[in-house]
């Protein structure tokens, strides 16, 4: 080694505090790269192996893996744009910032039949940019408003489950038991704001009965009074959008039926609607409620439903796959 470089070495090491990565990598590739000196002293020579000792722990400490040290590194200006971080990146929770009580919100449901397909799970994206608010609260109310995209969530009835910095939960419960939970959080790739990032529920049967729902979904009861599941038989307004609003949507299992007394679904039926229709022969008792009325149902044809005053005839759907773009 020269004294050139020697010397060279032990004014850097005495007077650089920063972390120039270039300057390291050369000094550390004229140690390897020069030849040892026969007259150096023991003792001189174990001192300069401690500073290269020291030379090469900086050059480790200062490599990006490790974070450097010193003032901020500058962007690399051989690298693309997508290469630096960036705001939207850096807004990203790291996963070990994400409470456990985050995770798995279905797994946190009490539901008497199967989880519902609607929501998801963290991070799901439930809007963007124009649906930030300024509390947990306030995000929770607007997402249960009019624009709520799920048709079967309760409007109302939610207790704060958990709350921390940056995070919050609510849980629609019945008689104690959570049938619905609303996972926000102020840390979502959109910025600054609160918004919903996870939603998990149970069947709109298992909801409080006397809170209204974000769409206006019917539900049944059996013949001894209990409410069935959205998945077996539901009713519910035609798509408004598509101008179908004055006819109700009967589904049963697989089968779709019609409530269509202005006839706007008369296109996709073979027979039409009857306020004062008769009870065929073939029809069977579904053992399925509705207030007072009592559902029946013909085999491979229409519908009825039974009150104390009329029956009603819901033609069959002659398209069980229809649907409203």
């Amino acid at each position: 080694m020269s004294d050139d470089f020697e010397e060279l070495l032990k004014r850097w090491l005495r007077d650089r505090a920063g972390n120039d990565r270039s300057t390291l990598q050369a000094l550390a590739g004229n140690v390897a790269a020069l030849p040892p000196r026969r007259q150096r002293r023991l003792g001189s020579l174990v001192s300069l192996a401690a500073s290269v000792a020291v030379l090469l722990g900086l050059l480790v400490f200062a490599s990006p893996r490790f974070g450097g040290v010193g003032r901020e590194a500058s962007p690399d200006p051989g690298s693309s744009p997508s290469d630096q971080p960036t705001e939207e990146s850096a807004s990203r929770v790291p996963p070990n910032l994400i409470p456990m009580w985050a995770v798995n919100l279905a797994g946190q449901l009490e539901c008497d039949g199967p989880v519902a397909r609607i929501g998801g799970e963290f991070p799901e994206n439930f809007g963007g940019p124009d649906t930030l608010n300024n509390s947990a609260e306030d995000a929770l109310a607007v997402f249960l408003g009019p624009s709520n995209p799920f048709a079967s969530l309760p409007t109302a009835g939610y207790t704060q489950l958990h709350g921390e910095p940056h995070w919050a939960s609510f849980g629609h419960l019945v008689d104690g038991r959570p049938k619905a939970i609303v996972l926000l959080t102020d840390t979502t790739e959109h910025g600054p704001g609160w918004q919903v990032a996870g939603l998990r529920a149970c069947d709109a049967s298992e909801f409080d009965p006397t809170v209204p729902l974000t769409f206006p979904v019917m539900i049944w009861t059996d013949q001894s009074g209990n409410r069935v599941s959205t998945e077996t038989i539901r009713s519910m307004p035609g798509p408004g959008h598509c101008g179908w609003d004055s006819a109700t949507w009967l589904r049963v299992e697989d089968t779709l039926y019609f409530r269509d007394p202005q006839g706007v679904m008369a296109e996709w039926t073979t027979t039409s609607f009857a306020s004062n229709a008769q009870l065929p022969p073939s029809a069977i008792d579904s053992g399925y409620r509705s207030g007072g009325a009592s559902l029946w149902l013909d085999p491979g044809r229409d519908a009825y439903v039974v009150s104390a005053d009329r029956i009603e005839r819901w033609p069959r759907s002659s398209d069980q796959q229809i649907g409203c773009m």
